[in-house]
């Protein structure tokens, strides 16, 4: 931070302090401008620093300085997030506020907590703050935003923009040093920006997944295209990285928001199908290797370390051993069991048990609601929810603090919260939030048209 206030750095002070305005009038002008600042936090929490095997060093990529301060970016975007919801706070509905978001804010408390007897009281208490100040901020304004279905179509064209900004940013560092764009021994393994193939691997199958639910759904014609670019980049990118998880969470997905509409998905998949083959293509003619052997390998990479994850739990059931010393991240609950002690797996076994109950509550609501985007949209939340603990049992989804994954359970957890009251209300024929407020045209966003 100290670079700021030298000569060389007032530029990119008197940048923020622009960026600062900018943001504090559009915050004013629209509560809605609050979901940039979400989206940003998804693009935050896919940065990571990314290590260079053969080295041993990481990668100094075109974006390292915000790499390595991911964190108070992050936080800081989780503040301009709140202060969008203080500035309207008239608009503020605490109703809708997730229970699924508040279990995995009280586990981000607990692990803060057992930091504490591992790290030091300032590791301690700086993790429990910011779980929740972070998703308690995420909770609370969108789930006040969502109030038609078109808000949730709003929302998902937030993340697949931030979709194709990862895209962008990931296609510079390809023409700075597209060696950072990889890692690995022998077979290369895409990254990207973050800090492994794995993490890469999660946020491109969720935003593949969603973004393909935009090519579907979307009736405007420039948001369909920037979701084409979307899931057809990130399809390849989970291809790239080799990721067999990241694969059969894709697959899990595009399962998930095709099985009742298959009919009409036929004449629109080979769209990002196309798109995918040529981008491929591409990539392949400017030296891009593929491990698809890899994806069809049977190799157990996971026992093992299971094994490790275990004994190390066991060896100190009440607190943990600590991250660093866990051996592994490759299932959420050993891995919560290893870190942290046995109250992590417990925790995030009731927080599994209660996703269920609301998946249930979903199903119910999507009989409910007559409007077909409403029932479009819980196809993809009931999708998101198989992929996510899916995706736990072979990766410590659970226990990031920031990560794509936690970013993306805290926005579906508030689909799910606001699809269930919606769809309630739709059939009490209770009147919706745009029936009942008049000329507030600039808040509420028109119907989504072509």
């Amino acid at each position: 931070m100290d670079t700021l206030f030298t000569s060389q750095g007032f530029w990119k002070l008197g940048l923020l302090v622009v960026l600062a305005i900018f943001s504090f009038f559009g915050l004013i002008k629209s509560s809605r401008f609050s979901l940039t600042f979400i989206g940003a936090m998804l693009f935050l929490s896919g940065l990571g620093l990314g290590e260079d095997t053969e080295k041993g060093s990481d990668y100094y990529t075109w974006l390292f300085a915000l790499q390595e301060r991911r964190q108070v970016a992050y936080v800081a975007c989780a503040a301009m997030v709140l202060l969008g919801g203080m500035i309207h706070a008239a608009k503020l509905n605490t109703r809708n506020i997730p229970g699924l978001g508040i279990g995995m804010m009280l586990m981000g408390v607990y692990m803060g907590t057992m930091t504490i007897f591992h790290t030091g009281m300032i590791s301690g208490f700086a993790a429990i703050g910011l779980a929740i100040f972070s998703m308690s901020a995420v909770m609370l304004v969108l789930a006040s935003q969502l109030r038609e279905w078109d808000d949730f179509v709003g929302m998902l064209r937030v993340l697949s923009f931030v979709g194709c900004v990862w895209t962008m940013a990931c296609v510079v560092q390809f023409v700075v040093d597209k060696s950072a764009l990889t890692t690995g021994f022998g077979m290369r393994r895409f990254i990207g920006l973050s800090g492994n193939p794995q993490h890469a691997a999660g946020l491109s199958a969720v935003m593949a997944t969603l973004s393909f639910w935009l090519v579907l759904n979307d009736r405007s014609k420039f948001w369909k295209f920037v979701a084409v670019m979307a899931a057809a980049t990130h399809i390849i990118f989970v291809l790239w990285t080799a990721s067999r998880t990241g694969f059969a969470l894709t697959i899990i997905g595009f399962t998930g928001i095709l099985y009742a509409r298959l009919g009409r998905a036929v004449f629109f998949a080979p769209v990002a199908g196309l798109v995918g083959y040529a981008l491929l293509t591409l990539a392949q003619n400017m030296g891009v290797e593929f491990g698809f052997e890899r994806l069809t390998s049977s190799d157990d990479t996971r026992s093992e370390k299971w094994r490790i994850l275990w004994e190390r739990g066991a060896d100190n059931p009440v607190i943990g051993v600590g991250i660093e010393d866990a051996g592994g991240s490759e299932n959420g609950f050993l891995y919560g069991f290893a870190s942290f002690g046995i109250g992590v797996p417990i925790i995030m076994m009731l927080i599994m048990l209660a996703t269920m109950a609301v998946c249930v509550r979903l199903i119910k609501a999507r009989f409910d609601t007559p409007n077909p985007v409403g029932k479009r949209i819980i196809d993809l939340t009931l999708a998101f929810f198989a992929m996510y603990w899916a995706g736990n049992m072979f990766e410590g989804f659970g226990m990031a603090r920031i990560s794509p994954q936690l970013t993306y359970f805290l926005i579906f957890s508030c689909f799910a919260s606001c699809a269930i009251a919606l769809s309630r209300d739709e059939r009490a024929g209770i009147p919706s939030a745009l029936d009942q407020i008049e000329g507030d045209e600039a808040y509420y966003p028109q119907p989504i048209r072509a």
